[in-house]
């Protein structure tokens, strides 16, 4: 499996805006912190590869306004074998970056995680796309807004 500075620079790759890269490094620490909190501490490292990784095909959106969420699941289909993940890391991690961006009641649990650390994580004040983004009306602003 990947290490963290494998996924980060596999990241790097395919974005280069600085906002996206600090964005991701706050979705791996959410997703660090979630693995704890939920009983999964032994999990750490690759909850956090999957808030790292989650948007990866974020580029695409913007140079030609494919679903990021959907074009980053099968870029990462491509790519996580190669780095070692074995079937059912792969998919599990696909299934979360797909599902990351629209919460559902029928997501995966880490999918659902994902969605929640994505919206918390967000520096919606720094981005030059905030008057325009769908996501800042409904970001979630704090972990005691979470219902399940």
């Amino acid at each position: 499996m990947m290490n963290r500075e494998q996924a980060l620079a596999l990241l790097q790759k395919y974005n280069k805006e600085p906002f996206h890269i600090r964005h991701a490094l706050t979705v791996e620490q959410v997703m660090r912190w979630y693995a704890k909190d939920q009983g999964f501490e032994d999990e750490q490292d690759f909850w956090g590869l999957v808030g790292l990784l989650h948007d990866i095909g974020k580029w695409k959106e913007y140079t030609a306004g494919i679903d990021h969420a959907a074009f980053g699941s099968r870029l990462a289909r491509e790519i996580l074998p190669r780095a070692f993940f074995n079937q059912v890391e792969s998919d599990i991690i696909c299934q979360a970056i797909y599902e990351h961006r629209n919460i559902n009641r029928d997501m995966s649990f880490l999918g659902e995680r994902l969605h929640r650390a994505d919206n918390l994580s967000r520096f919606c004040q720094e981005c030059d796309c905030r008057d325009t983004c769908p996501k800042v009306a409904h970001k979630e602003s704090s972990v005691s807004s979470f219902e399940y």
